[in-house]
């Protein structure tokens, strides 16, 4: 079993070295993409409901 795992990962970290050298993300930059797109809308809405909160108090 350890061999098969070993295999894989280095299976995974040459097609990682070959795609590093092609205009083509990887998993993990799309990963981080994802990532940092939830957290983006995520402050959007925080901040959304921040100036709705504003808005309120300045209309009363």
């Amino acid at each position: 079993m350890d061999s098969l795992a070993e295999y894989r990962k280095s299976k995974t970290e040459v097609l990682y070295l070959f795609l590093k050298e092609l205009p083509i993300p990887t998993n993990k930059e799309m990963d981080d993409v994802y990532k940092e797109l939830y957290m983006m809308k995520k402050q959007i809405k925080e901040i959304s409901g921040q100036l709705d909160q504003m808005n309120e108090m300045n209309n009363r």
